[in-house]
């Protein structure tokens, strides 16, 4: 095979675009990276990293004002992220003299995808990530949704399980673990039962323990990513040298590995729920009976496929 182009020339020659006026596009806070629609193009501008941080923000502000200074009339239609606390939508809001249109963060993936496919009509949809902004307030992050570029509808979504400190369990995935666990066992469960738990504090638990009982303190979530990092504490498994959690448990599955926790899906108001009890019961029980850490991690994954797979029918 002969070279790849860059990902950004590769994006700039798929995307149809045919938009009737130059939209501007600032994406989430994280690994952000402002785009603008002009005609049939989009021109990305260049990664800004995360742009809480000052020099990131700084970056993100300049690559912004040379976007829109491609074009030779003004631009008045901004398109940013849904999220009301992110840093790129307090900016479109200083944008007085602009049209605002908020996207709900998942959405925006699923339409990511069949626009860069060029496929048309409506589509059954997975956005599993880390977190995003959801529209009942939760975060988001193991959707499935129904429909098109012209709009979707959320037809399923993982289970709901407390978010402890919201974002800053993403610092500390052992906070999810407890908290998955307490979901899948109840708020008795005895940390003793749970063998690498055996770093965490009697103090430690029962503090995760008050914090998810308030809301306040702990949001909701439905996020894949930290269903992932609560499986890689609960598999041994902890973050170093930079490294995702989720990246080392899917590296850890044995692919040969065929079983799977059985997938369990209810259904509520709110469409299908796909239920993550089950695999951390499964998880911890066979971490318990010694099954190998490879095992272990293939189940947790092929139950995560058998459940999606489920529900998408």
């Amino acid at each position: 095979m002969g070279s790849q182009p860059a990902i950004e020339d590769r994006v700039r020659c798929s995307l149809t675009l045919p938009v009737s006026e130059p939209i501007l596009a600032l994406g989430a806070d994280t690994a952000s990276r402002p785009a603008l629609a002009v005609e049939d193009h989009c021109q990305l501008a260049m990664a800004c990293g995360d742009i809480v941080e000052a020099d990131p923000y700084a970056q993100f502000v300049e690559s912004v004002s040379r976007l829109m200074a491609l074009v030779p009339s003004p631009v008045r239609v901004v398109a940013h992220d849904l999220h009301p606390g992110y840093v790129s939508t307090a900016f479109a809001r200083s944008l007085t003299d602009m049209t605002r249109i908020p996207i709900l963060h998942h959405e925006a993936h699923v339409a990511a995808a069949l626009t860069y496919f060029s496929i048309v009509g409506d589509v059954i949809g997975l956005a599993f990530d880390g977190t995003g902004y959801g529209t009942d307030g939760a975060v988001w992050g193991g959707e499935i949704l129904v429909g098109s570029t012209s709009g979707f509808r959320r037809a399923a979504h993982l289970h709901y399980v407390p978010m402890p400190g919201g974002e800053a369990a993403i610092r500390s995935p052992w906070k999810m673990a407890v908290s998955h666990v307490m979901d899948a066992f109840g708020p008795t469960f005895r940390k003793a039962d749970v063998p690498h738990f055996v770093y965490i504090s009697e103090g430690e638990v029962r503090q995760i323990a008050t914090v998810c009982a308030a809301r306040n303190l702990a949001p909701l979530t439905s996020s894949v990513g930290r269903l992932f990092d609560a499986v890689a504490i609960l598999c041994g498994l902890f973050p170093e040298d930079g490294e995702l959690l989720p990246a080392k448990l899917m590296a850890l599955a044995d692919p040969d590995v065929e079983e799977y926790y059985v997938p369990r899906i209810t259904e509520s108001d709110a469409g299908l729920i796909l239920a993550t009890g089950p695999m951390i019961q499964g998880v911890v029980e066979d971490i318990r009976s010694n099954v190998p850490v490879n095992v272990v991690a293939a189940r947790f994954h092929n139950a995560l496929a058998h459940t999606t797979a489920q529900a998408c029918r």
